[in-house]
């Protein structure tokens, strides 16, 4: 039995977890960003649900089809102007925590303006799992989801024998 997977014996997960985390990194500079293209119009943003992964670098790229508009998510302190002309407006930044966060148009454009909503979804991905056996590469998958209750997270693990794992909190 390696060194590794004695230490994982001895103390559980917490073990585990600072293996992946001391394990390789690569560095910021060599990731590649995220970009996404959105289309700000009356009174809608398309795409309305923007997907990322927690820690990753995202480039949001908005482009107004017809009128002057606000993108804003206030949780990131992000709020640009777009402007009518059609001319793309750039914000870069680290995508947050799992979780859902609100995006609204920050700039009256009519009687809908009120409605013209979006959401950044920021997922994230895990690789331990407390019951992994030594060795064994497990993927854990965590997504916010929407219920009648609010907002929690459902976790899927995949192993190489194809065992699923669901949790919910």
């Amino acid at each position: 039995m390696s060194a590794r997977c004695r230490l994982a014996k001895a103390c559980g997960s917490v073990a585990i977890i600072a293996t992946v985390l001391l394990g390789p990194r690569i560095a910021a500079a060599d990731r590649p960003v995220h970009e996404v293209q959105i289309v700000a119009s009356r009174f809608t943003f398309e795409p309305a649900i923007v997907q990322v992964v927690a820690g990753e670098s995202v480039r949001i790229v908005v482009r107004s089809k017809d009128g002057t508009h606000g993108f804003s998510i206030p949780k990131l302190k992000i709020d640009l102007r777009i402007p009518d002309s059609g001319e793309p407006v750039t914000a870069e930044f680290t995508a947050p925590t799992a979780g859902e966060y609100e995006i609204a148009c920050s700039e009256f454009c009519g009687r809908g303006h009120g409605q013209m909503k979006a959401a950044l979804v920021s997922v994230s991905f895990t690789r331990t799992d407390p019951e992994a056996k030594c060795g064994q590469l497990v993927l854990v998958i965590v997504c916010p989801i929407r219920s009648e209750s609010g907002i929690g997270t459902i976790s899927c693990a995949r192993t190489p024998a194809s065992r699923r794992i669901a949790r919910r909190s």
